[in-house]
């Protein structure tokens, strides 16, 4: 269960899409129960349905968005900052417009701001981010960058390399 839940973005019909994905997989392999090549396989299926969702709910326009996204394409689940503005910029951003998308990457959930050590939360919430942004503020020193977390509900399609961390 723990799993499941920490592989979608916290949406009742995210869990029905991934359940359903998973027995879906079962039955086409005609198994008696859902097996764990079952689960990855739904994860891979609803992880490209998550992305899919946020390039609807997105405010800026689809092709823009999904080409910044594609940028973290088998990249670490934890990136620094600087890489973060890298793979931005690369997707073609304007360098005055950069830190406002990685922003935007942040309230659509996608990027997780690090405010204790590997410790990365979500939230698409502005009272709740403005606080993250306070506590992650504090936690970066002056010897370390700001880093950010893939969220685990992307990262099957993107192909995204995991780095243990844990996540609030």
């Amino acid at each position: 269960r723990e799993y499941l839940t920490s592989r979608i973005l916290p949406r009742p019909r995210d869990i029905v899409f991934f359940v359903k994905a998973a027995v879906s997989s079962a039955v086409n392999r005609k198994h008696d129960r859902v097996e764990e090549r079952d689960i990855l396989d739904a994860e891979r299926q609803y992880s490209q349905y998550a992305l899919d969702s946020i390039l609807v709910e997105n405010g800026i326009t689809v092709p823009q968005l999904e080409t910044v996204l594609l940028e973290f394409v088998g990249r670490n689940s934890v990136v620094g900052e600087s890489a973060a503005r890298q793979y931005v910029s690369a997707a073609g951003i304007e360098a005055e417009k950069v830190d406002s998308v990685i922003s935007h990457l942040i309230k659509l959930t996608f990027l997780g701001v690090e405010v204790s050590e590997n410790g990365f939360v979500y939230s698409d919430e502005p009272k709740l981010l403005k606080k993250y942004f306070i506590l992650a503020d504090r936690f970066t020193r002056a010897d370390r960058e700001r880093r950010y977390e893939i969220n685990p509900a992307f990262r099957a399609y993107l192909e995204v390399i995991e780095m243990e961390c844990t996540r609030s």
